[in-house]
């Protein structure tokens, strides 16, 4: 499970930026796990169909994954909050748009941002397209050449997918150095620093972190005393813990 920070312990003065990053962090690290469970899920279902043992029940999971990361045909127009149970990189498009209207520290990278994102919102389109054909293959009892033909149009769109994920993530690292001074970024990235280092490589939290700071314990200082200011004491353990267990990761690394 995700942890976020986002609006609970949110600064009073109003970041909309800050929170909206967040969002996206939040939503990409989702996208991200989603779309690698796919290309698992694919290679199994490639790997029956070569021994000619297709599972029915093995489509019918790839499906639900597909719906869970693309939306609903509802989710086609370009621009829609209307589902509160939207496809991952739908909400993830929205999030980068609304992000784009507000950021104003790198107009450049959040244009990046919103193309990158608008990107894979339209090959969940045809990620949606192919699981509607999958439906309608299972409902008809297709033939099993069919069904792998349309696993052959999948992998291509999962691929794309995939090779979009990794250029949007590269954008949002360089967006989160404008976020250096943020005490709700940084505790976001505290919290979360095993999906990050798992979704943008080993020790990303730390080299974050530390292109700012000193060294992690100046990282603990900078929080403690920003949350000790808001009144929020209850958070100096969770601070502690977090830096903790990344300076153990970073000792385990080396």
């Amino acid at each position: 499970m995700i942890k976020t920070f986002l609006s609970v312990h949110q600064n009073q003065s109003g970041n909309k930026e800050s929170l909206l990053f967040q969002f996206i962090l939040f939503t990409y690290l989702s996208a991200k796990e989603e779309i690698a469970a796919l290309q698992k899920q694919y290679e199994e279902l490639a790997a029956a169909a070569q021994e000619g043992h297709l599972q029915k029940l093995q489509i019918q999971e790839l499906s639900k994954s597909i719906s869970q990361l693309s939306g609903s045909s509802c989710e086609s127009q370009p621009f829609s909050f209307s589902a509160l149970d939207a496809g991952t990189i739908s909400k993830l498009k929205n999030y980068c748009l609304l992000f784009l209207l507000d950021f104003r520290k790198s107009l450049r990278l959040a244009k990046q941002l919103k193309t990158l994102a608008e990107n894979m919102w339209l090959e969940s389109r045809e990620l949606h397209n192919c699981n509607t054909d999958f439906q309608l293959l299972l409902s008809l009892n297709s033939d099993e050449n069919l069904i792998v033909k349309n696993l052959e149009n999948t992998k291509k769109t999962i691929e794309k997918l995939d090779s979009n994920v990794v250029a949007l993530g590269n954008i949002i690292t360089l967006i989160s150095k404008k976020f250096q001074n943020d005490e709700n970024v940084i505790f976001f990235f505290l919290c979360n620093h095993k999906k990050i280092d798992s979704a943008f490589g080993e020790l990303t939290t730390h080299r974050l972190l530390s292109s700012r700071h000193k060294n992690l314990d100046s990282v603990g200082d900078f929080l403690k005393k920003k949350y000790a200011t808001r009144g929020f004491d209850e958070l100096v353990p969770t601070i502690s813990e977090k830096i903790a267990e990344i300076e153990f990761s970073l000792h385990q690394f080396v």
